[in-house]
């Protein structure tokens, strides 16, 4: 990276998420369900069995008012909760699962909700993926991200999500968390983001995860013989720029 300028280093990484995930059984009750506002469903096109929710019989009156192909997503209220419901096809791919996932979770959003349910009415091989998959949508639409506007838009972060059935919540959380300081870095202007402040919030990271990390400056650079990178930053005013190793 070239550029120049400084920030403070807490301006530069993401804010943990502060939605509490929790596990919990196959099949939602209905009393776990009135303890949420909404909850998130994927059904399979080909004739959906929604017996297996309490009160499933006003969504299957949903789903049935019109021809629901796959890729669709509608909404049902059951009580006073909103039923996201997405139609995956038969044999999708798991781009496809993540896809119909994201726009559930974008269409939730809209809503607000604070306590989010969870659950897959596909064949049971398949309740894993696309649990975590709509836990990785959920957790990316609550994600925060850098705000330059003079009125931000709102944001919304769900306090508590529940998944029923199936996944590895550890490794969706932590994967997304990756996720999520990647696209908060991404979303930086380079007057804030610089090899030096980028520097400052690797290190940071680095102390608190317990990373091993070199940098190789200009000089060490030059030293190594790499002169593609030492042509870029030529064109950056201030010589800052470096190569960060690090190591896990």
């Amino acid at each position: 990276m070239t550029g120049q300028g400084n920030v403070p280093v807490t301006d530069l990484l993401p804010p943990r998420s502060r939605a509490s995930l929790e596990r919990g059984p196959a099949r939602p009750t209905a009393k776990l369900l009135e303890a949420l506002d909404a909850l998130l469903v994927i059904v399979p096109a080909d004739a959906p069995d929604f017996g297996a929710l309490p009160g499933g019989a006003a969504v299957a009156r949903e789903h049935a008012r019109v021809p629901r192909t796959a890729g669709a997503c509608y909404s049902a209220m059951r009580g006073d909760a909103r039923v996201c419901v997405g139609v995956l096809a038969a044999g999708a791919t798991p781009f496809q699962r993540l896809a119909l996932a994201g726009r559930l979770a974008k269409d939730l959003a809209a809503q607000s909700p604070a306590r989010v349910g969870i659950v897959s009415l596909l064949p049971a091989h398949e309740h894993a993926a696309t649990n975590e998959a709509l836990l990785a949508a959920v957790l990316a639409a609550g994600e925060p991200q850098p705000r330059f506007r003079s009125r931000p838009r709102p944001e919304w972060t769900p306090k508590r999500v529940v998944v029923f059935g199936a996944a590895d919540l550890e490794r969706v959380a932590a994967v997304e968390r990756g996720a999520h300081l990647a696209r908060w870095l991404t979303a930086l202007p380079p007057n804030v983001l610089t090899p030096r402040s980028y520097r400052a919030a690797v290190a940071r990271l680095a102390r608190s995860r317990g990373w091993g990390m070199r940098v190789y400056d200009e000089a060490a650079l030059r030293r190594a013989g790499c002169g593609a990178f030492l042509a870029v930053v030529r064109g950056s005013a201030t010589r800052d720029a470096a190569i960060v190793h690090l190591r896990y």
